[in-house]
């Protein structure tokens, strides 16, 4: 795992942001395996406990985001024109060779690569701005702590590959009018010009960053020359157009959508597994064997001692339903607590051509304080004064434990560009609340 951030979304929830990321052998291993474990601490005022816990109702409140880790491809790799992972030099390569040979051209690799274009330089511009968190990607609500003093030759490399990408549209319209390939890459120009005017405003804003007069007219120009190229390209996301409430949120809904079509590159099919029912069913059905085995058992004894129809057969047959059914309710209880915890509540698999290329298993588990690991226990900070003075407040730790296996082969033959996945968890508190009279504070969380 190459880094994990827990962040406060508002009053209520917590988002927990993981990257796993394949090692540096991870050509030559079948899979690769990850944990993440999260430990909630509910002191006795929220009366969340095993008894009244709905692993179920739990899960319901967890959203999460599942997808692949943006590629990093540095800005030159990016302008070769022979490189094998530069997403734009595979456009032009498709497209001359469309014009060479006169066929028509492959739109599910034009419309991947070009999307797969707008994640990787929204993503690395804004990394040429801000100082984020290693696990975030170019989100629009991302979470800058610094402001970096841009580099000028990184920012005119950056100018470079959108303006390559700004000819290869020009010629499209100017030979290729009707083409196909040009309504989808017509989204992915707009959404890198829309980007480019986005971040260098948010740095101009940004009071942490203290920029030179010259640098500062020199981003209003790109920004004013980003306007106007996307004006005279018919693009609607005009800011200084947006005069009424109608046309500002045709505009941000145009901005988000453009944002989302450019990430579908990154997100692939999720199957989910609820195995916890699964598992019920089969202890059940064990417990419910077991059972049937002493009421048989009981059946076969009573006719041969007491013989055909008698008064004593027919109170030891129903003695034995009744040892029967205590013993199937009794037995499945016991059968779950001992075997339940090797199920996981629910699984999910990644999958892309018809192929797992990654299994998630979720469980959650309620651990007793003496149990749990001893770097945990020092985080809690739950020492001598709070055991004693708490005695008789019973703390209840909630073990939310997820496991990850990538299928390092398939992913290597189906994305040799991708070197992980990105998971996004928000935990949603608001219900475990119920029982509080009064929330003082937000969720405190902590992190080693």
């Amino acid at each position: 795992m190459d880094s994990v951030v827990l962040k406060q979304k508002d009053r209520y929830s917590l988002q927990i942001k993981a990257r796993y990321v394949l090692g540096r052998k991870w050509k030559e291993r079948r899979t690769n395996d990850f944990r993440l474990r999260v430990y909630l601490f509910f002191p006795r005022p929220f009366a969340i406990n095993p008894d009244r816990f709905d692993p179920a109702a739990f899960h319901d409140q967890i959203t999460q985001y599942l997808r692949f880790q943006t590629p990093r491809i540095g800005l030159r790799e990016l302008l070769k024109r022979d490189s094998a992972v530069s997403p734009l030099a595979r456009i032009e390569r498709e497209l001359e060779d469309c014009r060479r040979t006169g066929d028509p051209p492959d739109m599910h690799r034009l419309q991947y690569e070009g999307r797969l274009l707008g994640t990787v330089f929204r993503t690395t511009l804004r990394d040429t701005i801000f100082v984020t968190e290693e696990s975030e990607d170019a989100d629009d609500d991302f979470q800058a702590s610094a402001v970096r003093v841009v580099d000028k030759e990184r920012l005119e490399l950056l100018l470079r590959v959108l303006r390559r990408f700004h000819d290869l549209i020009a010629e499209l319209r100017l030979h290729h009018q009707e083409s196909p390939a040009l309504a989808e890459l017509a989204l992915v120009d707009e959404f890198l010009s829309l980007s480019v005017e986005q971040f260098f405003v948010l740095y101009l804003q940004d009071e942490r960053g203290r920029p030179s007069e010259s640098f500062t007219t020199r981003l209003g120009e790109i920004i004013r020359n980003e306007e106007t190229y996307r004006r005279r390209a018919g693009y609607r996301t005009i800011h200084s157009d947006v005069s009424t409430p109608q046309q500002a949120e045709e505009y941000v809904y145009r901005k988000v959508m453009l944002k989302r079509y450019s990430s579908e590159a990154l997100h692939f099919d999720i199957r989910r597994k609820n195995l916890r029912k699964q598992a019920e069913h089969i202890l059940y059905a064990v417990a419910a064997g077991l059972a049937m085995a002493v009421a048989t058992t009981i059946a076969f004894y009573g006719e041969s001692r007491y013989g055909g129809a008698t008064t004593s057969l027919f109170f030891l047959l129903v003695a034995g339903y009744m040892v029967k059914d205590r013993i199937k309710d009794t037995s499945r209880v016991w059968l779950y607590r001992r075997l339940g915890r090797f199920f996981p509540d629910r699984v999910l698999e990644a999958r892309g051509q018809n192929r797992t290329m990654a299994r998630v298993a979720v469980r959650t588990a309620f651990v007793p304080e003496p149990r749990l690991p001893q770097d945990i226990r020092t985080l809690r900070n739950r020492g001598y004064f709070e055991r004693t003075v708490l005695g008789l407040e019973t703390e209840h730790t909630l073990l939310y434990d997820k496991r990850i296996r990538l299928r390092s082969r398939v992913l290597r033959r189906m994305h040799n560009r991708i070197r992980g996945l990105a998971d996004v968890n928000v935990i949603d508190f608001e219900p475990f609340l119920h029982s509080l009279t009064r929330q003082y504070d937000l969720v405190p969380a902590a992190t080693k």
